[in-house]
């Protein structure tokens, strides 16, 4: 009751000195159960990582925000102009007392850590056509991609911490877009305890450096785009193609490849096909991959959507469907799919059944895409051995103001 009655205190503070600025407010409540390990997720009877209290103020392209979830108080401070923007985001409470800077904290890294900090700014020059942006932690932002079937994210992703921290320079002239991206500049592990926890060490040579550096290139022109990711470190690229058939219509071919055999066993490559089909009220969608290369963590036949463990090659059919049940406020998703590894037989197969409700009945949507409403999820995985993955998860949102 005390902590509830804190929380309105702050709120009721930070409202009167912001009552000149666009206030905004919502909440949202997740659970996860993991069926097959009986009820439990992480150790606990309900998982609430998902649960969160945010509040924001905003004025003239600057926000202040702040959010209360369980074990922290996460303050976020952004501004964005035409030409520039900036973010510094982090938990008040682990700021305040340096200890997201300690080995224990670093040592659970991963992509919702409260305890990492957000910081991260761009500066456009020539009406946009220069784009330069500098991240230790950034923004979930997606360059020189176009088909996702094999790859989601590709090589450069500035939301993510170690590796994926650097900088970016990328230049645009009329539907071409190129630049490079630079990791490691900002990487903490380099330095004290935190170097000796990960057994990092900074690049021997100005070459090591530059290796892991990732070249991009991107064209578009209606209906039809085309991107690639070049990167030295392992051989690495990235292919993408994507064409609009009819505006409901829409086809996307990728290719991802690494050709280091002398790192891994052998090269990794996989290749996929993509059919969507939007027809505003419904959808459809078919996706074929072929993937072959080594097992383990970074082997391509081991890693989503595939699943496989055992084989080193192998082929995946993904369906999925989604239908506006209720236009504008119900919606249904269903995916699906099937994997099956040539050298042992081995076969996986998963179905994921969504459901989401808009209380405001603005449009049927995603839980994920509604601001105040309700939605349920549900993941089976299973192989001949039996089931990997049970999980139900519910979300509850509420947009309060």
């Amino acid at each position: 009751m005390k902590k509830i009655l804190v929380v309105l205190l702050i709120l009721a503070v930070t409202t009167g000195v912001f009552a000149q600025w666009t206030q905004g407010g919502r909440a949202e409540l997740g659970t996860n159960f993991n069926l097959d390990n009986g009820w439990l997720s992480h150790g606990r009877p309900i998982n609430t990582d998902a649960t969160r209290v945010d509040v924001e103020w905003k004025k003239d392209g600057a926000t202040l925000g702040l959010r209360f979830q369980p074990g922290a108080i996460i303050g976020n401070a952004q501004f964005e102009a035409p030409t520039y923007a900036f973010q510094a985001r982090g938990n008040l409470f682990q700021l305040a007392t340096g200890a997201q800077f300690t080995a224990g904290a670093w040592a659970a890294v991963n992509p919702t850590n409260v305890g990492l900090v957000n910081l991260w700014g761009w500066y456009k020059m020539l009406d946009g056509m220069i784009h330069l942006e500098a991240a230790y932690l950034g923004r979930d932002v997606k360059f020189w991609m176009t088909d996702e079937t094999v790859n989601e994210h590709g090589y450069v992703r500035l939301d993510r911490a170690w590796a994926r921290n650097g900088l970016l320079a990328n230049i645009t002239i009329a539907g071409l877009q190129f630049g490079a991206f630079l990791p490691n500049v900002f990487d903490l592990r380099y330095f004290g305890d935190v170097a000796t926890l990960n057994n990092a060490a900074p690049p021997a040579t100005l070459g090591d450096f530059f290796l892991p550096m990732v070249v991009g290139i991107k064209f578009e022109m209606d209906p039809f785009a085309f991107s690639t990711q070049f990167r030295l470190q392992h051989y690495e690229a990235l292919v993408g193609i994507e064409w609009k058939l009819f505006p409901e219509l829409k086809l996307g071919m990728s290719f991802e490849g690494r050709f280091d055999t002398t790192t891994f066993t052998k090269a990794d490559m996989v290749a996929g096909l993509n059919i969507a089909y939007d027809a505003g009220f419904f959808g459809a969608g078919l996706k074929f991959l072929f993937a072959q290369g080594n097992q383990g963590p970074g082997g391509f036949t081991n890693r989503a959507p595939l699943g496989l463990a055992l084989s080193n090659m192998g082929v995946a059919i993904l369906p999925s469907f989604w239908y506006k049940v209720i236009p504008n406020a119900l919606r249904f998703d269903l995916g699906a799919g099937f994997a099956f590894g040539f050298e042992d037989k081995e076969t996986v197969w998963r179905v994921e059944p969504a459901l989401a409700w808009n209380f405001r009945q603005n449009g049927a949507e995603k839980i994920g895409d509604v601001a105040t409403g309700m939605g349920a999820a549900y993941f089976l995985e299973a192989n001949e051995a039996g089931i990997n993955v049970s999980r139900l998860e519910v979300r509850f949102r509420w947009r309060f103001f």
